[in-house]
């Protein structure tokens, strides 16, 4: 008699310290603990004038020897290759499939593709498809605003911003119907940007949606500064989404059904007047 069990189990714990690049969200560095106690750096990475990943230095906590190697990237932003920066010969290969998900035959070298899911310490390169961040450990990318597994094809949780009008574009964007979505449904020809939209191939959609959020913040901020001035009497002008909620004002956003103004006043208790609910016009 015999049986296989199923490959779970606990990812060992590490504690990882990040030094970023100015305010950006790109990592300068990493640190680990090393058999001492003591903080040394992990891992450093070096990016080019547009962003892009150039090169990692590997450095065992534990260990004295560094090992430096240069990213080779597709021309649709996926990590593919690791190439040694002193001999010049690719150490590590990667592939995936359409929605990002590694794929075995492919992923070879120092990051060899494995069964079971690899905690941070087994990965060498933490940098793949769309040049995100891979957690080995929950198999999710960290693409910015939020979480993207490739198993699922979509994203852990639904998309939102903060601002009303903001927020209303993306349930009116077509490429963005489904708050859950990856890239727009086209992983093929569409690039994840930060979490929040993907980059359609010929660029037009970025295009608009920057004119649509700059229009969109000077609109709420002219309205919200407008309404303190002319009508300072009648409270606290807030413009969070947060601070924001109607209950029960939305049909189409799924859950707590509740909607969200852009600019909202209101008057103390006291006064007896009625909140002031504004929705910018564009």
């Amino acid at each position: 008699m015999s049986f296989q069990s199923e490959k779970v189990g606990t990812a060992q714990s590490i504690s990882t310290r990040y030094t970023f690049i100015g305010l950006a969200d790109q990592v300068a560095a990493e640190e680990e603990k090393d058999t001492s106690g003591a903080w040394k750096v992990s891992k450093s990475y070096a990016y080019g004038a547009s962003g892009e990943n150039l090169s990692l230095v590997d450095t065992p906590v534990n260990g004295t020897t560094s090992k430096k190697s240069f990213y080779g990237v597709n021309p649709h932003g996926d990590v593919e290759t690791l190439t040694d920066a002193s001999t010049g010969t690719t150490t590590s290969t990667y592939r995936y499939t359409a929605y990002g998900q590694p794929d075995k035959v492919g992923t070879t070298g120092d990051d060899e593709f494995k069964d079971i899911a690899a905690d941070d310490a087994d990965i060498v390169n933490p940098y793949r498809f769309n040049s995100k961040r891979f957690n080995g450990a929950t198999n999710t990318y960290d693409m910015g605003f939020r979480e993207y597994n490739p198993g699922l094809n979509r994203f852990l949780s639904r998309d939102y911003y903060d601002g009303a009008l903001k927020d209303m574009a993306l349930g009116f964007d077509p490429w963005n119907t489904n708050r859950y979505m990856f890239a727009g449904g086209n992983p093929i020809t569409g690039i994840e940007l930060d979490g929040h939209y993907a980059i359609l191939e010929n660029g037009d959609r970025a295009r608009y949606l920057d004119i649509w959020n700059e229009r969109h913040d000077t609109a709420v901020d002219a309205t919200a500064d407008q309404i303190r001035l002319e009508r300072p009497e009648r409270g606290v002008v807030t413009t969070s989404r947060q601070d924001n909620s109607i209950p029960g004002g939305s049909f189409r956003n799924p859950g707590d059904k509740n909607g969200y103004a852009d600019v909202m006043q209101v008057g103390p208790a006291r006064t007896g007047l009625p909140p002031v609910r504004l929705t910018p016009d564009l």
